[in-house]
């Protein structure tokens, strides 16, 4: 039946954390198309993500990586361009540390969402964008150009 039992919802209501990172393995955006509708989802995507829990802003174990980032780029060049120091719940630090750490796990990674998106994404069937306001919050987007 897949998610053609969504057609006749006129509308849903949503709150997802923004600081926070979903990786969904190779095949994952399949098997939530094709999911059976008279199933509990979490059963039939459960081996469709790269980390079973995924880092939520109260982890604070990126301190080195956002310590480097400012290293390189500088605090006040980094604020300028991302509108934000490093700070250890944004995104882009906990991918960072997954790609030096544990390389392999990224490279099996189909996608990296927000939790945001990743809402977006269960309700939709498709990989949704991350919304200009989230990604402003992950050291990632130049603020000015709206642009990675």
């Amino acid at each position: 039946m897949g998610l053609n039992g969504m057609k006749n919802v006129v509308g849903i209501g949503g709150c997802a954390q923004q600081h926070g990172t979903v990786y969904t393995a190779q095949g994952f955006l399949a098997a939530l198309q094709t999911a059976d509708v008279s199933l509990p989802l979490h059963t039939q995507l459960q081996d469709y993500f790269t980390l079973p829990l995924s880092p939520i802003w109260m982890d604070s174990s990126t301190e080195e990586y956002c310590e480097r980032l400012e290293e390189k780029i500088g605090s006040e060049e980094l604020c300028n361009r991302t509108g934000s120091r490093a700070h250890a719940r944004f995104s882009v630090h906990h991918i960072h540390r997954m790609v030096n750490e544990s390389p392999e796990l990224y490279e099996s990674t189909e996608r990296v969402l927000l939790v945001s998106n990743f809402l977006g994404t269960l309700l939709t069937g498709k990989y949704m964008a991350i919304d200009f306001s989230d990604g402003s919050g992950m050291n990632l987007l130049d603020v000015f150009r709206r642009s990675g």
